[in-house]
């Protein structure tokens, strides 16, 4: 985010500041913000701020975060601040694409196919982290890559929970991560989602040939 305080803002500004928004990523956002000082009676000078302009989709974002819990806020500031670190990174934004944040434990990744997919999940009450290969109802995938166990777990250097169930099954790696702890922890634990989700991607490649 971006602010731009201006005494008086003229239509060169407001111009200049609609153009910006309407050509720059969507992670990147301009206010242009006139200042008044305002003073009532005795007292000292306040200064008030008005918006003029502002990102184009800014009132969606915050109607979205309205009546939201405590937990749902935390997730959604989570998985953008997430989203706007890893594909800061070359490496990350070459091997997936971007999605929109959501209020939820998981942020999906795509890897070109439709019969799976990478999943990071936060888990606030275990205080977990953890990404996995989320296969939805195609039991002859998954075994195709459990019949290479070990040797994905070598590559992942983490041991790995093969979960199955009636529809899906899960390649699922876990740490111990609690987001609650504030955005300080964050990047630590940005780093190793994106390390272990950029392992998968390999190994998506590698046996599933």
């Amino acid at each position: 985010m971006i602010v731009w305080i201006v005494r008086r803002a003229r239509d060169e500004h407001k111009q200049a500041v609609e153009w910006i928004n309407q050509h720059t990523d969507e992670n990147i956002g301009f206010f242009l913000i006139e200042i008044e000082l305002w003073k009532i009676n005795d007292s000292l000078p306040a200064p008030k701020f008005n918006v003029v302009e502002r990102p184009n989709d800014w009132s969606k974002i915050v109607k979205a975060s309205e009546g939201l819990s405590d937990t749902k806020k935390l997730q959604l500031d989570f998985w953008q601040a997430f989203r706007d670190y890893a594909f800061a990174k070359p490496e990350f934004s070459r091997a997936f694409s971007k999605r929109k944040a959501h209020p939820q434990h998981w942020y999906d990744l795509s890897v070109g196919s439709s019969a799976y997919h990478i999943a990071l999940t936060a888990n606030t009450q275990k205080k977990r982290l953890g990404v996995e290969i989320y296969i939805n109802d195609d039991k002859e995938r998954f075994e195709k890559f459990k019949v290479n166990k070990d040797s994905i777990e070598l590559d992942l250097g983490s041991s790995v929970e093969w979960r199955t169930a009636s529809k899906a099954c899960r390649i699922l790696v876990l740490q111990d991560g609690d987001i609650k702890k504030g955005e300080s922890a964050w990047p630590k634990q940005f780093d190793w989602l994106c390390e272990m989700a950029l392992k998968f991607r390999t190994i998506v490649k590698k046996y599933d040939t």
